[in-house]
């Protein structure tokens, strides 16, 4: 399809879009007009007629009417028959009372849409209904108190409606319900339906009629057009003819178009006239700059070549350079490992000695010492040997103690014995001086005095008995405790004899390390005096080493400033070399495009 026919129909189907929309805007417009009036209508009635009814309904009875849902009420016949004849004076299809149940459940109370034998719309009371599809008027009308008209609504059991509310109060100002009066709003939906038909009809007339004048009248101007764009496509295609000429017409804005594309052909014819002996001239040029640069070019990788293999040669100098240097450093760093190895051996030596004299003083000293604790444990063993025999005769005394003590339990008893017989004696007495009567009395006195004494002695013996149990245990234990003394006296002295022998053998060690550590010092001072020799000797090597370094060190610089000063001049000559390279690529992209644009401008016919 051309460019003509694609912006003729881009501009009719927006111009049809444009109708189609306005005459959809203004369908929605008056359509909403008429729902707004006709509620506004249906409204006003609705709200007169429930207006009647709530001034009839008594809300307590209503509310007692709920609670029971009993058609035996008497309230419950008149209140029908009231709406009915309400409703009758009224133009209104339903006129209804409700009370909500739970949720969107409300039921039927009193209906006073028609007689309770029209079985089709009379509601008995009781009956459920959920109102969800009613809107939020009913529950606006009971939260808020007052009368109130519905939108145009869809009610899933009655079709459309417009209803008006009114809410039953009690006494105590409670909503208990609501009353509803419904209009039948089926023929305003079918009008509101046949007008949208009727609207759309019309929009669809109107959209051809104007697509059928827009393309009439737009005919003329899109062909002059499609003149003026085959001219310019003729000029543009094939070899170019900008000698061309379009017919001018009228002094309309198509005239003044055809005029403007020739102005603009013929500018363009001189420019091109022109810029064919630039480009003549051009190529010429191009084409000696790019023999100019390829000589150069030339000279310049020659000379490149040169300065790389001398820039090769000062590398493998400095490489040779820096191998010496390294041997040399190397040499001087492991001379300096040396006199440092040695310091430290010689320090290493010398603390050696050194802790080999103290530790001969220390084994001096230590034999000393033990020779002291030789002297001391013998002394210890005389002694251990003159306690236990001091221990042995305590212990000889104690068993003699031992005995002598089996001597007075036996004179104690020996006591007590005679005390019994002697209080015997004194009561014997005593009843010998009772017999004799008044010449006995004297004896009678002599043989109570006997008998106190007998039993003095008897109890002193009991004492006396008592203190020698006790005197025994006590010896017992001194028994046992001297004979636990003279097992440790001998287990001391056993001990002290192998301790004795220990120190001997330590004694007889000491000597051994004494006698060691004088050959370890020997042989230390003769490799500290070898060590001293080596350090001398290191010390001239280094030295030599020192001059040798610096000599190769300043060879090495001056080879490596060598080797910058080549490298330098060869990536010198090299950016050289890349720069004259683009200089002939650019040359040789010039003579290219030179040819090309040449090519492209004789194309164009600029001469009648």
């Amino acid at each position: 399809m051309s460019r003509n026919s694609s912006f003729r129909l881009k501009f009719i189907a927006f111009v049809s879009v444009f109708i189609t929309l306005l005459v959809l805007i203004l369908t929605v417009f008056f359509v909403r007009q008429n729902i707004s009036s006709a509620v506004r209508i249906f409204g006003d009635a609705g709200l007169t007629v429930v207006e009647s009814a709530r001034a009839v309904i008594d809300g307590d009875k209503f509310e007692k009417l709920v609670s029971s849902l009993d058609e035996r009420d008497p309230y419950y016949k008149e209140a029908c028959d009231t709406l009915l004849g309400i409703k009758q004076v009224s133009n209104c299809r339903y006129l209804y009372t409700m009370a909500q149940k739970s949720g969107n459940d409300f039921y039927y109370i009193i209906d006073g849409s028609c007689e309770p034998s029209d079985e089709e719309n009379f509601s008995p009371l009781g009956t459920v209904e959920d109102i969800s599809s009613y809107g939020k008027a009913p529950f606006t009308s009971m939260s808020d108190k007052v009368s109130i008209v519905g939108k145009l609504e869809r009610q899933d059991l009655w079709g459309w409606t417009v209803t008006a509310y009114a809410p039953v109060v009690n006494r105590s100002g409670k909503a208990v319900g609501f009353i509803g009066c419904d209009f039948d709003a089926r023929p305003l939906v079918a009008m509101i339906k046949s007008s949208i038909i009727k609207s759309a009809l019309i929009g669809i007339i109107l959209v051809l009629v104007v697509i059928f004048a827009i393309t009439r009248f737009m005919q003329h101007f899109f062909d002059r057009i499609a003149d003026v764009t085959d001219a310019m496509k003729q000029i543009s295609q094939g070899e170019g003819d900008l000698t061309l000429r379009l017919q001018e017409g009228s002094e309309d804005e198509i005239g003044k178009l055809s005029r403007s594309c020739n102005a603009v052909t013929e500018r363009l014819r001189v420019m091109v006239s022109s810029l064919k002996e630039s480009v003549a001239t051009l190529s010429g040029t191009g084409r000696s700059l790019h023999e100019q640069t390829e000589l150069a070019i030339s000279a310049i990788k020659e000379a490149n070549g040169g300065v790389q293999t001398i820039n090769a040669q000062s590398k493998d100098q400095s490489r040779t350079m820096g191998d010496v240097y390294g041997s040399v450093q190397s040499v001087e760093g492991g001379l300096n490992g040396l006199n440092e190895k040695l310091d430290v051996q010689s320090q290493a030596i010398s603390s050696s000695s050194s802790a080999i004299v103290q530790l001969t003083a220390n084994i001096n000293s230590i034999n000393e010492s033990v020779n002291r604790v030789t002297e001391l444990y013998a002394n210890l063993m005389t002694v251990t040997q003159n306690g236990r025999k001091v221990q042995d005769t305590v212990h000889e005394k104690i068993e003699l103690i031992v005995k002598e003590s089996k001597n007075l339990t036996e004179a104690n008893a020996a006591i007590n014995s005679i005390a019994e017989q002697t209080n015997l004696l004194a009561m014997n007495a005593a009843i010998e001086a009772a017999h004799a009567g008044n010449a006995g009395k004297g004896f009678g006195v002599v043989a109570d005095e006997i008998r106190h004494l007998a039993e003095t002695s008897a109890q002193q013996s009991a004492s006396i008995k008592t203190l020698i149990e006790e005197i025994e245990t006590s010896i017992t234990s001194i028994v046992e405790a001297t004979e636990l003394s003279s097992r440790s006296f001998a287990d001391i002295g056993a001990q002290v004899a192998n301790i004795n022998t220990l120190m001997q053998e330590i004694k007889n060690g000491m000597n051994e390390q004494h006698i060691g550590a004088e050959s370890i010092l020997e042989k230390i001072n003769v490799i500290n005096t070898s060590t001293s020799d080596i350090m001398s000797m290191s010390s001239g090597m280094k030295k030599d080493s020192t001059r040798l370094f610096s000599g190769i060190d300043e060879l090495r610089k001056q080879s490596a400033a060598i080797g910058e000063k080549a490298a330098f001049a060869a990536e010198s000559l090299h950016q050289i070399q890349q720069s004259a390279e683009k200089n002939g690529e650019a040359a040789r992209q010039n003579m290219t495009v030179s040819d090309e644009v040449s090519e492209l401008v004789n194309k164009f016919k600029t001469q009648v």
